[in-house]
């Protein structure tokens, strides 16, 4: 089910998405979602850069290997944030 939100934009603002979104040939509310999701994507994930720089870093990989073994045999303790 989709739900609908408000959102208050600046004049200056709302003509952009607008001007956006109509090059994109979208509506102003399919714009921004897709917007959202697409910087969403990109601050959850990491990108093969990344993700290529952790597995070359041996000592890291172990440290984590480590301390993956270490939950599983219950060691530690999980603190919440």
């Amino acid at each position: 089910m989709t739900k609908t939100i408000t959102l208050r934009l600046q004049e200056n603002k709302y003509q952009r998405f607008k001007q956006l979104a109509e090059c994109d040939n979208r509506s102003i509310s399919n714009f921004i979602e897709n917007a959202a999701l697409r910087f969403i994507e990109e601050e959850e994930y990491l990108d093969d850069f990344e993700n290529d720089e952790i597995l070359s870093n041996k000592e890291l990989m172990g440290s984590i290997q480590r301390g993956y073994e270490e939950s599983i045999e219950g060691k530690g303790k999980l603190i919440e944030l």
